[in-house]
């Protein structure tokens, strides 16, 4: 199970308040057996108005136990990929290599957030590319190599020597993990899918029903193993990659519902046809077994539903931790360890 810190605003006069209800959630979401706590990024929309994922990743990174902390999602477009390559790599430190990126080419539809950044959506997937080289190539350089120089045509810059660096030049700091921290994507285009598998990278999926979501999940085991990758790196992408669900939790089926109409009458947001997981606490272990059932590892799960419940928020989630947590076995991702640390020996406590 992962969670996913997504509320929605009012307006000004709930942001504080929203801001704390996400950190309090996170770490309660971390102490009771989380896999993975994620927040998003959105601007001017009252949609997630902490809009910087990894500010508040930096915040709770002492307090998450063994869950690791993510982004859901960071749309590379509008960022700068040096900048970006940066907060992941003091991410990754603060975290001690227990942080996954998801990064996509952005929302098409929402295009005054491009027009926002002065980028242009039509460009939104050659962007997307050409940042994701920019980015590989600066975790690529250590120290002693050429200066990295890179014009796009988007962004143009480098990483350059000088005479305080002793001919060094470098991203600082450096991840914890080896290379570079740990991505994913984003997409619910089939095609991108597969290119997600063969390419060995976590896949964070979209909004989709149940069947729809299954079947991404297939085309996306099967093109890993149709690439030849390790069965290791395939079990672990399966365990890491993720579909998102809205869940409202009762103490009885009647609360649930009661809970459920109050709670999405204020959601704005709600895609068409993935309607939430609502139910007393049994109903909704049924109902989130059924997606271990179609091959689907992770869940990861929101109960930031709607604008201004805070109680109905607080307490489906609470009672989501106390009744069904226990009867499904949460697990941790590993820490990372041996060869996938940037230093052989580096400390794993946090």
């Amino acid at each position: 199970m992962g969670i996913f810190l997504g509320p929605f605003s009012r307006g000004a006069d709930d942001d504080l308040a929203l801001i704390d209800l996400c950190i309090e959630q996170a770490i309660e979401a971390a102490a009771a057996g989380f896999a993975l706590v994620t927040f998003g990024e959105q601007h001017f929309n009252n949609y997630e108005p902490y809009c910087n994922p990894f500010l508040m990743g930096a915040h709770i990174a002492s307090h998450l136990k063994n869950a690791y902390f993510g982004t859901t999602i960071t749309p590379l477009p509008l960022h700068h990929p040096i900048r970006l390559a940066e907060d992941m790599n003091i991410l990754d430190n603060l975290t001690r290599g227990k942080l996954i990126v998801g990064l996509s080419a952005g929302r098409a539809q929402l295009v005054r957030d491009f027009e926002a950044f002065n980028v242009n959506v039509v460009d939104r997937d050659a962007l997307f590319e050409s940042k994701l080289k920019i980015m590989e190539g600066a975790w690529a350089k250590l120290g002693h190599e050429p200066d990295f120089v890179f014009d796009t045509g988007f962004d143009k810059g480098g990483i350059f020597s000088g005479q305080m660096t002793g001919g060094q030049s470098r991203l600082m700091p450096s991840s914890y993990r080896a290379g570079r921290p740990l991505f994913a994507i984003g997409t619910n285009t089939e095609a991108t899918i597969e290119r997600v598998g063969e390419q060995g990278l976590p896949l964070f999926l979209g909004p989709a029903t149940l069947e729809t979501a299954a079947r991404r999940f297939r085309l996306y085991r099967k093109a890993m193993e149709r690439a030849g990758l390790p069965q290791g790196l395939i079990d672990r992408n399966r365990q890491m990659s993720m579909i998102t669900r809205y869940v409202i939790v009762g103490e009885t089926e009647t609360e649930a519902t009661e809970r459920a109409k109050r709670m999405l009458v204020a959601n704005t947001f709600m895609p068409p046809g993935f309607e939430p997981m609502v139910g007393a606490p049994a109903s909704i272990i049924s109902q989130i077994r059924e997606y271990e059932q179609n091959g689907i590892l992770q869940l990861h799960a929101r109960f930031t539903v709607g604008a201004g419940n805070f109680d109905d928020m607080r307490q489906s989630f609470r009672l989501f931790v106390d009744a069904c947590a226990p009867e499904l076995d949460l697990r941790s991702f590993p820490a990372p360890t041996g060869a996938e640390l940037r230093v052989a020996g580096s400390g794993t406590s946090h």
